[in-house]
């Protein structure tokens, strides 16, 4: 199975809305709004689509895309900034049983982190 792991670039690289990467990456929006709010249903992407988005979000297309196993169970949730020794870290452990948070749940994480 491919996952498609839109919705954590954007999260890491603060791009708040559909929009805004869509005018960046030269995509349409409904595009967009498919890999990030039904990345289950999506059933291809063009590499062009790929490259854009890559370029737009300074990231790898492993960065977007990940082969993941139907026999392994699903991937833990990570955030590779955060070490278990940071005082934020028990915020990421709760959002790492919940994947799905929604990017206005971090505004305060991301201030704290960013005043660092």
């Amino acid at each position: 199975m491919i996952k498609i792991k839109l919705q954590d670039m954007m999260w890491r690289r603060q791009i708040q809305n559909i929009a805004e990467l869509s005018r960046n990456a030269g995509v349409s929006k409904q595009t967009v709004d498919e890999l990030y709010n039904r990345p289950d249903q999506v059933s291809g992407i063009q590499i062009e689509t790929l490259d854009r988005l890559c370029r737009a979000l300074s990231c790898n297309v492993e960065d977007l895309i990940q082969y993941v196993s139907n026999d392994d169970p699903a991937e833990p949730f990570q955030i590779e900034m955060v070490r278990s020794d940071d005082p934020d870290y028990a915020i990421f452990e709760k959002y790492a049983e919940e994947p799905a948070m929604a990017l206005e749940d971090c505004d305060e994480l991301f201030e704290k982190l960013n005043a660092r």
